[in-house]
């Protein structure tokens, strides 16, 4: 089912709401968005959008499918920022400024888990027909990550600090060597 408007609204609030506390959990570096212009390169895009397929399929899927698609998303990711000196620290700011924002709004939304599986694939499934995909990237990714980590690796939110990397926490959590 689409999420209604009263659902969109929702999880704006409670993501604006995350935003107010932000700075006591000290996940704010700075307000800008971090140098992320090569998401809209043609190159950068499509290994944003495989990771984000992977993600999805990881979302939506259980056991060894869900396993398999996680080290996808992992390796799309380290390939594209092996491809893009720098883009490791950029994407890993916005993620936790942002991602986490994003993330927040959809779990304290979710009624269950299944619903906020189901919010977390909505988000990545739509991002991609995003114009631009600097400043906006990380609000399929957050999301994407959270609920696999939620699923994978309970206190993961007491663990994260603004330094940390969604996708070397989802890695820690699978124990599995990169593909």
């Amino acid at each position: 089912l689409a999420d209604t408007d009263a659902d969109v609204r929702q999880k704006n609030m409670l993501h604006g709401l995350f935003h107010r506390i932000q700075p006591e959990l000290g996940f704010m570096q700075g307000n800008s968005d971090g140098f992320n212009e090569h998401l809209d390169t043609l190159e950068g895009r499509v290994w944003m959008q495989l990771e984000w397929r992977a993600l999805r399929r990881a979302v939506e899927s259980s056991g060894s499918d869900r396993a398999e698609a996680m080290a996808d998303a992992l390796a799309f990711r380290r390939e594209r920022r092996r491809r893009f000196p720098g883009a490791a620290e950029n994407e890993r700011r916005d993620e936790i400024r942002e991602g986490l924002a994003s993330y927040t709004g959809v779990a304290a939304w979710a009624s269950s888990a299944a619903d906020a599986r189901r919010a977390a694939a909505a988000a990545l499934a739509g991002a991609d027909s995003q114009p631009s995909l600097v400043g906006n990237f990380e609000a399929a990714s957050g999301p994407g990550y959270g609920v696999l980590l939620d699923d994978l690796l309970p206190g993961w939110r007491r663990q994260v600090r603004a330094t940390s990397d969604l996708g070397d926490l989802l890695a820690s959590a699978t124990n599995k060597p990169p593909t």
